[in-house]
């Protein structure tokens, strides 16, 4: 196998990396560089390749940090592969060359189902690199909707409640349809704030305006997804949805929902519809996108996970986190910094 790595994509590369993508049965959009860079974040990363006799077997976007003297990088929801072998190999390189460049750890969260395959590549790569698995928050797990299901079958095994504030939105009037300008962005990411206020959540990107807009435009360019906005019966915008499409897979991955109107079941009705456009399409999986099992009812994301369990109880989990130590006793460094900031945030928060 031969390896590579970029900091820059030509035109070539970016459309032999779509086409891999593509053709990828585990395909996280996250791993598609167009979408990665919408987000305007500032952490350095890496293009990986992998070839065999000049064709793209493996591919990932290392995300690369560095804080003060301590450098360590993540892959989020990959690498994608066209075998286990070619992902197996590639995560042997991808360690051995962040050890070479000083780099603490690598953090990897695989962008496939727990399967026989992930297991198989689990095995495989503890042969060779000592790894350790985390087991908290951050791993993922999701609920999916079985599409191939017809839409009766869906809707009943909605619960009691999600059925029924479905049948109040039609009753009250409201209608799903496709935001595709940018004065009808400009008000989702107005109410998006609004949410996000009332709710005293952070965003964690840049502006929602630059954001919905970059997400508008890229869902124009490459049809990988759509932005649905609920309206009520006076034709305003109330809030709405936007949908990733991953080769058979619709994914949620934003609401909201205006906090004036909180009375309205909206994310309710807007998801329904999302449902239905989405058999249309003939997709196969609606991914709810997100079940977090570490949190209590304090957390918020307790109610987003009682929320979305209204719709499917059928959950789908990621392998866990696998972390690798490249320098284990300059890790145990680090960890020791992070307890003593912990500890003196702690003392001045008092």
């Amino acid at each position: 196998m031969d390896y590579s790595w970029k900091k820059e994509l030509s035109d070539a590369e970016l459309l032999e990396i779509e086409n891999f993508w593509i053709s990828s049965e585990y395909c996280a959009i996250e791993q598609l560089p167009q979408w990665h860079k919408i987000f305007n974040v500032k952490v350095g990363y890496s293009y990986f390749f992998a070839r065999e006799n000049n064709k793209l077997v493996c591919f990932c976007i290392i995300n690369e940090f560095q804080k003060s003297f301590i450098k360590y990088s993540e892959i989020k929801f990959g690498p994608i592969f066209s075998e286990p072998i070619f992902l197996v190999n590639s995560l042997i390189e991808i360690t051995s060359y962040y050890r070479k460049k000083n780099y603490l750890f690598i953090d990897i969260q695989l962008g496939i189902n727990v399967s026989n395959i992930s297991e198989y590549i689990e095995y495989q790569i503890n042969k060779k690199i000592k790894v350790k698995y985390v087991f908290d928050r951050n791993n993922w797990s999701t609920l999916v909707i079985n599409l191939n299901d017809d839409k009766e079958k869906i809707f009943k095994n909605f619960t009691k409640g999600h059925k029924s504030a479905i049948k109040k939105a039609e009753k009250e009037g409201l209608t799903v349809r496709e935001i595709n300008n940018n004065e009808g962005i400009d008000l989702f990411s107005q109410i998006y704030s609004e949410m996000l206020d009332a709710r005293s959540l952070i965003n964690n990107y840049c502006s929602n305006q630059i954001l919905f807009k970059n997400i508008l435009n890229f869902f124009n360019e490459t049809k990988k997804g759509i932005i649905l906005g609920v309206y009520d019966k006076e034709n305003s915008l109330i809030g709405g949805i936007i949908l990733l499409f991953q080769g058979n897979i619709v994914r949620y991955f934003k609401g909201a929902a205006s906090p004036e109107k909180r009375s309205l079941p909206i994310l309710h009705i807007a998801i329904w519809e999302g449902i239905k456009i989405s058999k249309e399409l003939d997709k196969k999986i609606f991914d709810l996108w997100g079940y977090n099992h570490f949190v209590n009812e304090k957390d918020q994301i307790y109610n987003i996970n009682k929320f979305k369990k209204g719709f499917s109880t059928e959950y789908s989990f990621y392998p866990k986190i696998m972390h690798i130590e490249l320098y284990p006793l300059g890790y145990k460094i680090f960890h020791l910094f992070k307890l003593i900031k912990l500890i003196k945030n702690k003392i001045f928060k008092k």
